[in-house]
């Protein structure tokens, strides 16, 4: 047990149970999508959205504040801050989202998964399409809980590359976006073409 004079081994500690409970759920993802019988995917979606909304719960939990404000009034090497300062982020952000939410998002996701498989063995985009507008949904609906007043993929793009936006995307990518068209006609008229025949092997 953690002893509750010392706030940094109790952060550490739960830090590592949310760390192993995101691994099983890892764990159950790769199962779905290399071994699952046909149909064991609503079983596997309850499961994760279970696993899910008690990972969120751990890390979302008051304790992790009261640890977060008694650390930050205490010295503290650099490592350790540069770790509290990621923490902190990361725990203030996800008590803005629903442990509801979470978990339909992970329902969802299994059950879209195994859509899109058959879908995409039979060459169905229309019977997936319903499951990719829930999707957008859902990643909506995350992303105004996070900000409700920021664009929605400014929200969410943040996660991934922090303090970037839809702007800085476009003026980046834009500019090459015609360069590489004019890339790609030259490629495709060159009289030596590339072997391509890897790219539509089935594996």
């Amino acid at each position: 047990m953690s002893n509750p004079a010392d706030p940094m081994t109790a952060l550490r500690e739960r830090l590592a149970l949310v760390h192993q409970l995101g691994s099983a759920g890892a764990l159950l993802a790769w199962d779905q999508a290399t071994h699952i019988p046909a149909g064991g995917h609503a079983a596997r979606g309850e499961q994760m959205a279970t696993l899910s909304a008690l990972r969120h719960q751990f890390a979302t939990a008051d304790e992790i504040g009261g640890w977060l404000e008694a650390l930050d009034s205490t010295p503290q090497g650099e490592d350790e801050r540069v770790m509290l300062r990621e923490v902190q982020r990361s725990y203030q952000r996800a008590r803005k989202i629903p442990a509801t939410l979470v978990a339909e998002m992970t329902r969802h996701s299994v059950r879209s998964r195994a859509v899109w498989e058959q879908a995409r063995k039979n060459d169905d985009f229309a019977s997936f399409a319903p499951e990719l507008r829930k999707t957008l949904e859902l990643q909506r609906a995350y992303a105004a809980a996070l900000d409700p007043d920021r664009n929605a993929y400014d929200v969410l793009h943040d996660l991934y590359e922090r303090d970037s936006s839809a702007a800085e995307v476009e003026r980046v990518f834009t500019p090459l976006a015609s360069e590489l068209g004019v890339l790609i006609e030259r490629v495709r008229s060159a009289p030596r073409q590339p072997d391509a025949s890897l790219l539509e092997r089935h594996v």
